[in-house]
């Protein structure tokens, strides 16, 4: 005889669910309201109260995610600089070949 579940879920939505900041589509819907409220208004401008209205999102779902504005702000920096070196790479080795760095090129051409 095993032990009954009293969860109210069924395991399939159990399983779903994330824990207090972990949920990675949150994560980045607040990601891109914080980057749209930078673009529009500056780093120093865009306020954690603009940050939430445009994603929708409570001041303290931000604070579950985000220790500050400011780590917030180097998520998308290194989010973005990933997109970036991710596309560069791929984009060398689709022309079949690695691109050489502007540095080592201009070392070669002395």
């Amino acid at each position: 005889m095993t032990e009954q579940d009293n969860s109210p879920l069924p395991d399939v939505e159990r399983a779903s669910r994330h824990g207090a900041g972990c949920d990675p589509a949150k994560r980045n819907q607040i990601m891109v309201g914080a980057k749209r409220a930078f673009m529009e208004r500056g780093f120093d401008a865009a306020g954690v109260n603009d940050i939430c209205q445009i994603a929708g999102i409570s001041k303290s779902t931000l604070y579950v995610y985000f220790d500050s504005k400011e780590d917030l702000f180097a998520a998308i920096i290194e989010q973005e600089r990933d997109r970036l070196f991710s596309w560069h790479g791929r984009n060398s080795t689709e022309r079949g070949h690695a691109r050489k760095s502007p540095f080592s090129i201009r070392h070669e051409n002395r």
